[in-house]
């Protein structure tokens, strides 16, 4: 993902088995791994959920958002 979209992205990885990883188990109610959450707004869960996809969603509505305000 990283080589895909470069610096638009930031990708953090947590360790569930962590004092951190796990409270934000326990935050985000996460059941199952690998968990994705794109933008805060949109969770993919498992590589079946597309994550790749879930991200361009997300900059792409990034980019629409910029142009519009531009425009105002």
């Amino acid at each position: 993902m990283q080589r895909t979209h470069g610096a638009q992205v930031v990708i953090r990885i947590l360790d569930p088995q962590s004092l951190f990883g796990f409270w934000r188990l326990l935050r985000h109610r996460v059941r199952r791994f690998p968990t994705f959450f794109v933008d805060g707004a949109e969770r993919v869960v498992g590589w079946e959920g597309d994550p790749d996809a879930a991200v361009a969603r997300a900059l792409s509505r990034r980019a629409s958002g910029a142009a519009s305000e531009a425009a105002a």
